[in-house]
């Protein structure tokens, strides 16, 4: 039998040799060492990298911007967060204010500008500071122009949504129910706003939406508990809705039970405050639905005395007839 080459012949490797302790031990403080020089490193680079406040000025001066708060607001409320944020590393104080009164903040909610908004009230702007014409908050404005994600950045940074206008005493709900922003209504409801805080004339959500809002807004309210009787004072809905025509709210009060010949405080019906304001379809739609046009208010008139136009005293005339 051949015999292989000596130089193939393949011989057991040596078992490693165990390292030292005090190597081990060498080993494991140069790791650590060299850790936290690199992270010292990070440090010194993210220190360098920040903008101080001479340069941050130096920088807004190239781009021919002038340093004071009217420009700072006008470049919020046009989403420029890389010159607010050069304005806010110079030391202007991000509650600084232009002529108007407007803030910062409150500029970059009125138009949407999420990304702004979130750098400014993380620097510290007043979430609730009011500007001055209007007497509204960023928060109120948002919502009064449907941004509902700026709304619910606010709202997690700690905005209080109790805080009404100076001018009309509207909430942020109140607004965003006003101009029909669903899903603003609703994430100020998550948030914990009162559906039945009213306005400076003592209407609520409620009755705000009966008038302003589309049934999905109404009838969210309704879900999330609004209070009928503090709606609109001695007025029941279903006659708030009716006397604004609203006939597509009216349909859902009767939907969810209203009284289609309930009577106010004055004994009036929903057919007779829609008759008075002159509101023909809204009329024709509560006669269909059974509305007693013989019904008479505490003065003794009847709806067709309440009518305001001769189409809507014939379509009242004819259902007399007809009982």
């Amino acid at each position: 039998m051949r015999q292989p080459p000596a130089d193939l012949i393949r011989l057991p490797r040596p078992a490693p040799r165990a390292r030292p302790f005090f190597a081990m031990h060498d080993h494991c403080l140069k790791s650590r060492l060299g850790c936290r020089l690199i992270l010292l490193l990070f440090l010194l680079t993210a220190l360098a990298c920040a903008e101080s406040p001479e340069h941050a000025r130096v920088k807004l001066a190239r781009m021919n911007l002038n340093y004071n708060g009217d420009t700072l607001v006008r470049r919020a409320g046009q989403g420029d967060v890389a010159v607010v944020r050069l304005f806010l590393a110079s030391g202007m104080s991000p509650d600084a204010r232009d002529k108007e009164g407007l803030t910062p903040l409150i500029a970059a909610a009125y138009n949407g500008h999420l990304e702004a908004a979130r750098l400014l009230a993380g620097r510290g702007a007043d979430l609730n500071g009011r500007e001055a014409k209007f007497g509204g908050t960023a928060l109120i404005h948002a919502a009064r122009n449907g941004h509902p994600e700026v709304v619910r950045m606010l709202l997690e940074k700690g905005a209080n949504p109790e805080i009404a206008d100076t001018k009309e005493g509207r909430t942020a709900l109140l607004w965003a129910v006003r101009h029909n922003h669903s899903e603003v209504v609703r994430a100020l409801l998550d948030r914990g706003a009162r559906i039945n805080a009213g306005d400076d004339n003592g209407r609520n959500a409620l009755a705000t939406a009966c008038i302003y809002a589309k049934p999905e807004t109404l009838n969210l309210l309704l879900e999330r508990g609004g209070n009928e009787e503090e709606a609109a004072g001695d007025k029941p809905l279903l006659m708030v809705a009716a006397a604004a025509g609203r006939t597509d709210n009216v349909r859902l009060l009767l939907d969810n039970g209203a009284d289609i010949n309930a009577r106010d405080q004055e004994g009036r019906t929903a057919l007779m405050w829609a008759a008075k304001a002159g509101k023909k379809d809204t009329v024709k739609f509560l006669l269909e639905g059974g509305a007693d046009a013989d019904a008479v208010d505490h003065e003794g008139n009847r709806a067709l005395e309440h009518a305001k136009s001769e189409d809507i005293m014939n379509l009242l005339f004819r259902a007399e007839k007809m009982e």
